[in-house]
């Protein structure tokens, strides 16, 4: 839909002067750095199309003017039904301009604005659809390097388009290629793009990966009060794990945005051809997928669509200013995950195996470095039974620096800081603990206690059935489920859960009369 038309907007005159035999130029449909789009009326074909201006104050300088030129041209050159057609480039009045196809549909970042959280459906969808789009360019030396909601439209018939190629590039140009200039969107940008550096495919997969975190979670994994923050985080803090964040992502889609997320380029797919693959991989029935689309053509009218439950999203997945990061296993997070849900006998035969490779290649330090960590655990344990925290989180603490793979201290790290009412710090203790060890029960359970503790039942009820599905007969997370239950009112299943476990400190919880 377009805006009113000013009649005293000059660069809309001159259009109107210049190109009144080709098009009906109505008026203004948006603006962004790097020009105007009007919508407009080719009379030949009478064909509605964008008509995008580089605004005369920025026409005057040829370095913008040339990039400008080479979005035109760079578009143009890319055949692809998720690529925005161009379909002429000129000059009208001196004033260079293109006119592409006329989405009547919406942006995905206005989409994410106000429904937050996409169903995973749409998700894989729109990614797949974006992946192919970016491999398409890249196949052709051109990198995005501004990938984000805002140049993702969907159009009313689902059609998924990948736009505004403004600050793109062709691989092998370095006529334009500005030394230690940083383009694009913070929030977006991958870690070798805040640094300046020459960029390439990996970045565009990094930056996708970003926009897939938030359309699973509703945010974006990284936020902070100022441009260097931010890129403090993609520089430094590892993403929090979506696999904590919401309930039912499949591991084919965790494994392809951990990948894309990955801090060292060479780490992300060897080719966006791959992360399409990998994409394609992604367990989705042929029922889903149309689904998923017309949820997209819904989304694209403005039409009211349900929003992914709250239940489904269990904690606050962006990572702030001033937050510290969880460690990471140092054997790599996804070989901790796969190993998880191993079975037991297997997943002690493999541990064997990584402690042995471990001794071979560092000889007896791991092993002096394990016994003073567990030294220190076992002390804190003591001090923790005695009554004296202060000495149990000094002992956890040291555990942690001797070794930073295990879960445990973190976990009593993060019960002290609860008790204390440091949830904030309970909060960043419990995720790290989580992170080095998905299926920890004692972390699950922790982790339940502490949203229990801040009146939010609903995600409380979540880790304790996480808790229980590794521990199935611990006798606190039942007690405690059933007080999350009571808490939401569902009374039935309390009782069941508050009978299973027996008398215990969770009888006096809040709700516990419920059976």
């Amino acid at each position: 839909m377009s805006l009113a038309a000013d009649p005293s907007d000059p660069l809309l005159a001159t259009l109107r002067e210049h190109l009144a035999a080709e098009y009906e130029v109505e008026g203004e449909l948006g603006r962004g750095a790097m020009g105007v789009v009007y919508r407009a009326t080719e009379r030949e074909l009478h064909r509605a199309v964008a008509l995008k201006v580089l605004p005369p104050a920025l026409a005057t300088t040829s370095a913008i003017a040339e990039r400008f030129k080479r979005e035109a041209r760079l578009m143009a050159s890319l055949d692809h039904p998720n690529v925005m057609p161009v379909y002429r480039v000129g000059q009208a009045g001196g004033v260079p301009f293109m006119t592409m196809k006329l989405v009547e549909g919406r942006s995905l970042e206005a989409i994410l604005a106000e429904q937050g959280a996409l169903p995973l459906p749409v998700v894989v969808v729109v990614l797949r659809a974006a992946s192919a789009a970016l491999a398409a360019a890249h196949d052709r030396g051109i990198v995005h390097r501004d990938v984000k909601g805002g140049n993702i439209l969907v159009d009313r018939d689902g059609r998924i388009l990948v736009t505004d190629f403004g600050i793109a590039r062709a691989a092998d140009d370095g006529s334009l290629t500005a030394t230690s200039t940083i383009v694009g969107t913070p929030y977006f940008m991958s870690p070798e793009q805040c640094a300046g550096k020459r960029v390439g495919p990996a970045s565009d997969q990094y930056s996708l990966g970003i926009l897939a975190f938030q359309m699973l979670s509703g945010s974006v994994p990284f936020e902070a009060d100022s441009l260097a923050g931010i890129m403090h985080h993609h520089f430094f803090t590892p993403a929090p794990d979506l696999g904590l964040v919401r309930d039912g992502l499949p591991r084919p889609l965790l494994d392809v945005v951990d990948r894309a997320l990955a801090k060292e380029p060479e780490r992300r797919f060897a080719s966006t051809r791959d992360m399409v693959d990998a994409l394609d991989a992604v367990p989705l029935e042929v029922a889903e997928r149309k689904d998923g689309e017309a949820t997209l053509r819904a989304l694209a009218r403005g039409d009211l669509v349900p929003r992914v439950p709250a239940t489904a999203l269990h904690a606050a997945p962006t990572v702030a200013s001033g937050e510290r990061a969880a460690p990471r296993p140092l054997w790599g997070g996804t070989l901790a995950r796969r190993l998880a849900g191993r079975p037991m006998a297997l997943r002690t035969k493999l541990l064997l195996g990584v402690l042995a490779l471990v001794l071979l290649l560092g000889g007896g330090l791991a092993v002096r470095e394990t016994r003073s960590a567990d030294a220190a655990v076992r002390r804190g344990v003591r001090h923790y039974t005695g009554g004296d925290k202060a000495a149990a989180a000094a002992a956890f603490e040291r555990a942690v620096a001797a070794d930073p793979r295990l879960a445990l201290p973190h976990v009593y790290l993060g019960r002290i800081a609860r008790e204390q009412g440091d949830l904030a710090r309970a909060t960043r203790e419990l995720r790290a603990a989580i992170e080095l060890e998905p299926r920890h029960a004692a972390a699950l359970r922790e982790m339940g206690a502490l949203q229990l503790s801040a009146g939010r039942a609903d995600l409380a009820r979540g880790f304790y059935v996480r808790s229980l599905e590794v521990e199935p007969d611990d006798r606190a997370a039942q007690g405690y489920l059933g007080c999350a239950l009571a808490r939401l009112g569902r009374t039935a299943e309390a009782s069941r859960f508050l009978a299973r476990a027996g008398s215990g400190p969770w009888s006096s919880c809040a709700g516990a009369r419920a059976r």
